[in-house]
């Protein structure tokens, strides 16, 4: 149990001849830490199934009495495993050992009783991207791949699409399967949101054309209805970030601007003239500012530009 603390802590905790702590009272007189003595006591549970419910409860009991300002989330993150725990509890703990440098028959039976309480796409997810983004054994990565594509059957949203979408080109390097995921999200967007979100990524995506991009940004222009769609398709067009098309922003910078009813409206798109590097048009800026004056009808708005 103590192996999971630092070196120095575990040296600390043995002392100089090689002495264990048999018991919690004898843990707090070696000076163990209340973050110390919350990871050894989830340590404890888990790999004792959570059937170390007398020790929880007089940790909890010491954590309680102990607590304060600056480690009151120690408690409730200690809650979740001592009460059972969900499958991000176990995913997350998991996470957190590879950090201590256990072995992994400790860190594999965390992940299993992680997918065995799995019920939604980001469970599965989670357990693969733990399994990618850590020193892992070579073989794993099979298993990753088998719960990206369970939690390829769990999705329920263009966002959860996106989200899987990121980690399988992330982490698996798999340009096919990351094209595909993306061309499923364009296809089941139907929100000026989702069509955007879809153009976001794929822009960014190294193994998707500007040109597939550009196609979802029209197809996100399409479903534009209010003037925050406007300017938010304004932005991301030109924004170097995305697309980076100075020219079509540009034109739908226009468009925005004819969707602008308020003084708020007007004040965006004089901030993104003024503001915004992708725009720096300081002329333009100042000009639509006195325009933006004309149609002040009290203090607040003159205040505003």
């Amino acid at each position: 149990v103590l192996s999971a603390v630092n070196t120095t802590d575990a040296e600390t905790a043995y002392g100089s001849l090689g002495r264990r702590a048999t018991s919690f009272d004898e843990l707090k007189e070696l000076g163990v830490s209340i973050d110390e003595i919350v990871s050894i006591a989830k340590i404890f549970n888990e790999i004792n199934g959570g059937n170390s419910k007398d020790m929880m409860d007089e940790i909890y009991q010491y954590l309680m009495k102990n607590v304060n300002d600056d480690n009151d989330y120690l408690v409730g993150n200690f809650l979740e495993l001592k009460d059972g725990g969900d499958s991000y509890d176990f995913c997350n703990f998991a996470r957190e050992m590879y950090d201590f440098e256990l072995d992994f028959e400790k860190i594999k039976y965390l992940l299993d009783r992680s997918y065995e309480l799995a019920q939604s796409y980001d469970h599965y997810k989670d357990i693969a991207n733990v399994i990618m983004d850590s020193n892992s054994p070579d073989e794993w990565s099979e298993w990753a791949k088998e719960l990206y594509k369970e939690s390829e059957s769990k999705v329920e949203s263009v966002g959860d699409i996106l989200d899987l979408a990121y980690s399988v080109g992330d982490t698996l390097e798999d340009d096919d399967w990351t094209l595909y995921l993306y061309e499923r999200a364009m296809n089941e967007s139907n929100s000026f949101r989702d069509m955007i979100n879809t153009a976001d990524a794929v822009s960014q995506f190294d193994g998707a054309s500007k040109t597939w991009a550009k196609e979802i940004y029209q197809k996100a222009k399409g479903l534009a209805e209010e003037f925050d769609d406007y300017i938010t398709l304004t932005n991301n067009v030109s924004h170097d970030m995305y697309l980076g098309d100075k020219d079509w922003g540009k034109e739908l910078f226009e468009e925005a601007k004819e969707k602008a009813t308020d003084i708020p409206e007007l004040k965006a798109l004089i901030e993104l003239l003024i503001n915004d590097d992708n725009f720096d048009d300081q002329e333009y800026g100042k000009k639509l500012s006195y325009e933006a004056l004309d149609k002040c009808n009290d203090f607040d708005e003159y205040i505003q530009i």
